[in-house]
């Protein structure tokens, strides 16, 4: 999946603005595919659920994906355990988490 991958899967679910879940776990998406899928999620308001787990972009892509999150009112869980993410990328991750007043399920 990778990169590119992420960017492609990304173009494809531009017109799913109703999505209420999505798994990516284990795809290998870096910082330049999680950029690109953030562009993407933070258009899906209605996303509930996201599994990015045992992914490998790292402080870079947490800190665009916090970005994302914060669009995100209905979302309910997330998992982020295994994307080595670091100090500044978990920074920028709770303070967008926790104004998530849905927010049942963190996973880092």
């Amino acid at each position: 999946f990778s990169n590119a991958g992420a960017t492609n899967f990304g173009d494809g679910i531009k017109c799913f603005q109703y999505l209420e879940a999505i798994d990516l776990s284990g795809c290998e998406i870096g910082p330049e595919g999680i950029e690109s899928l953030s562009d993407v999620l933070r258009r899906a308001q209605m996303l509930r659920t996201i599994n990015l787990s045992n992914n490998i972009f790292g402080d870079a892509g947490a800190i665009k994906l916090a970005e994302s999150i914060k669009y995100l009112h209905h979302l309910e869980a997330i998992d982020l355990s295994g994307c080595e993410i670091g100090p500044e990328g978990i920074e920028s991750l709770s303070d967008v988490l926790r104004r998530a007043q849905m927010l049942r399920t963190i996973n880092l």
